[in-house]
């Protein structure tokens, strides 16, 4: 035995041979955490590309996105950068017909309004049966007066 309280002619076969299969273990997992690195790097370059593709820039695009940028935040950098790439015509022209006309926005933003101040279907209701059940010209106009604040 020695000061280690290992015992050295049967110890050290023992930790030789754990030192080999752990230093083969490591070898193998550098190797796959690099084919996995390799496998990740492809699949963002193919859907970056992709990405690209559809937005109408080259697919040679995708080398000039930094590494570490994600695919939903590639519109944004689009956005700064993709004056710097030629589109094609077609692609800028789906863009532009994309794009909401004034007329179209302020239209919606008319019907948004409309149904944020409408009243309930079952508030209305409530009005109604309020009016039938009314038994006074003043508990009538009461009520008016309480459905007026939800009218535009």
């Amino acid at each position: 035995m020695n000061e280690y309280g290992e015992d050295t002619e049967e110890g050290t076969d023992l930790l030789k041979d754990l030192r080999r299969q752990l230093k083969e273990q490591s070898a193998k997992n550098k190797e796959l955490e690099q084919e996995l690195s390799g496998i990740r790097t492809e699949k963002r370059q193919a859907s970056m590309s992709t990405k690209l593709a559809e937005s109408g820039y080259p697919a040679d695009v995708a080398r000039f996105v930094p590494d570490d940028m994600e695919l939903d935040q590639l519109d944004h950098w689009l956005e700064e950068n993709g004056s710097l790439f030629q589109r094609s015509a077609e692609a800028v022209a789906a863009a532009e017909a994309e794009k909401p006309q004034p007329q179209e926005v302020a239209e919606a933003a008319r019907v948004n309004n409309l149904a944020d101040s409408a009243i309930p279907v079952d508030k209305m209701q409530d009005f109604e049966n309020q009016i039938a059940q009314a038994t006074s010209d003043e508990e009538v106009q009461r009520i008016i007066n309480e459905a007026k604040k939800f009218v535009l």
